[in-house]
């Protein structure tokens, strides 16, 4: 009879020795991953905060390439300096036709601008 029992309690340290490692296991593999989705999450407000930095400074730039297009239609050498200067903060804004470098509507430029700083509580300043 003790030997059976004694057989029962080593049966039940041995459920829960491996209960605890599964336990664990699964409790560090769950750490695990949200700290790499923390880790993942953190990288992508510095990307946004990078990208509204460069918003920033982008957005006079625009503002005033939308000026100079208004009253030069034509095009003026001020223009093509103040594109190549957006253009080198952000290069998806160059319009993909011709030679040369030619900038996307300033709507569109405008409203990406804004939208990035927004996402960072950054007030916008009203379009003149």
């Amino acid at each position: 009879m003790m030997r059976l029992r004694v057989r029962g309690l080593f049966l039940l340290v041995i459920i829960v020795v491996f209960a605890c490692a599964i336990t664990g296991t699964m409790i560090w593999k769950w750490r695990y991953e949200d700290s790499k989705a923390q880790s993942d999450i953190e990288q992508l407000v510095q990307m946004d905060a990078g990208t509204t930095n460069s918003a920033i400074q982008a957005l006079p730039l625009v503002m005033k390439y939308d000026k100079l297009s208004k009253a030069n239609p034509q095009g003026c050498p001020q223009m093509d300096t103040l594109a190549q200067q957006v253009v080198s903060i952000f290069p998806e804004f160059r319009a993909p036709d011709g030679p040369g470098i030619k900038l996307v509507p300033t709507e569109k430029m405008l409203y990406m601008l804004r939208y990035w700083m927004r996402n960072q509580g950054i007030t916008v300043p009203a379009r003149p």
